[in-house]
Formats: structure tokens, C-alpha cells, sequence
């Protein structure tokens, strides 16, 4: 009987010690501002590349690169091609490869990490291509395909091998997604654990 209840009030005590330290180990949280504009400027999204170095996308004033102590800003030059195509970014992912590729209102830019230029995928530069305009989700299945979307709802798979884009938007949602208007905004390209793809428009998720 002793041993019963002493093993109930150590159940007690230790449930009591339990609720009375989270309350303190809240207290202790913290969050520290980061220097210079990395602190102060508008962000849109932030990924992580293998090196571990982290990559800011912002509304307006470019990518920037932080190796954890020094920043650098990576901004459109109208007089160098191979710089990135707009100040704005929308997303950024990073593929297999470790390349970075960013969405902005002048469509899809690739940015290579080994000799610092970017490329853009903009119908001006590259005759043939399809008019991306706002791009706003990046991702890539197992294949290499990248999935590219934008903010009017249009869907592509683009082929890198053999430099091709591929549109999808008529088969969204059962073939009912129209295939231009801005009332079909297509929000997340999102691949799962078992690599099944998903697509969430304002209509609905496919």
C-alpha cells in the first residue's frame, strides 16, 4: 500500500514539476533580429542549399545570400543579361543540382551557385518559349521534370534535357480549369513523401 501511494505522489510531483517548467521555458525564448537589411528589408520566401547557406528572396530589392556571417545581394542589372531578371521574387526552390530557381513577374530565372550568372526563361530572350509571366511555385519530381505555375493559373512541366515546357493547365480539376483568367489562381505545387504530386488551385486540390 506504501509503495502504491508513493509511486502516486512521485506521479503527482512529477506532473506538477512538468506544468510549473514550461511556463519557464517559454520565458526563455528568444528571437534575434538579424544585421543590416536582412533584418529590415520585405521577404517573400527563404530556402537552404546543401552548403547550408541560406537564400532570401524579397519584394523589390533582389536575392540575397547568407553564409551565417556576411551577406550578399544579388540584384537586376538592365545592362547584364546575366543578372537576375526582376528585383521581385515570388519563390525560390533548389533543385538536385544545387541550382536556384526563382519566379518573378518576368517569369522563370535559373541562377547558377559555380559561375555566379543567371539565365532567363523570358519569350524576348528565348524565341519559342511560352510567356510564363508570374511565376509563383517551383518544384521538381523524380524525373528532373521542374513543375512551374503562375499566378494566372497556368500549369508547365518543363523538360530541361530537351529544353521543352509542356502545359498542363486544361488537364486541372478535371479539364474544367479555364485556361486564362485570373480567377483561377493556382496557390501550391506541393510533392509529397511518396513523391505523388499535388496541386492546389482556388477551385480546388488535384
Amino acid at each position: 500500500m506504501k509503495s502504491t501511494l508513493a509511486r502516486f505522489l512521485l506521479f503527482i510531483a512529477a506532473g506538477v514539476f512538468c506544468s510549473l517548467s514550461l511556463p519557464a521555458q517559454e520565458q526563455n525564448l528568444t528571437f534575434e533580429s538579424l544585421p543590416g537589411e536582412l533584418g529590415t528589408t520585405t521577404w517573400a520566401t527563404v530556402i537552404q542549399d546543401s552548403r547550408g547557406y541560406l537564400w532570401f528572396g524579397s519584394y523589390g530589392t533582389g536575392l540575397y545570400m547568407y553564409d551565417g556571417s556576411t551577406t550578399t545581394r544579388f540584384q537586376y542589372d538592365p545592362f547584364d543579361p546575366f543578372t537576375i531578371s526582376q528585383n521581385n521574387i515570388y519563390t525560390a526552390f533548389i533543385d538536385k543540382k544545387d541550382t536556384i530557381w526563382l519566379g518573378t513577374p518576368e517569369g522563370l530565372c535559373k541562377f547558377d551557385t559555380h559561375t555566379g550568372k543567371f539565365t532567363r526563361f523570358t519569350s524576348s530572350l528565348i524565341p519559342g518559349m511560352p510567356e510564363l509571366g508570374n511565376v509563383n511555385c517551383i518544384n521538381e519530381d523524380d524525373q528532373g521534370y521542374l513543375w512551374i505555375s503562375n499566378f494566372n493559373g497556368h500549369l508547365w512541366r518543363y523538360d530541361r534535357r530537351n529544353d521543352e515546357f509542356l502545359e498542363l493547365t486544361s488537364k486541372l480539376n478535371g479539364g474544367r480549369h479555364p485556361t486564362s483568367g485570373f480567377y483561377e489562381l493556382l496557390r501550391v505545387i506541393y510533392k509529397d513523401r511518396n513523391k505523388t504530386f499535388w496541386v492546389v488551385t482556388s477551385r480546388g486540390l488535384n
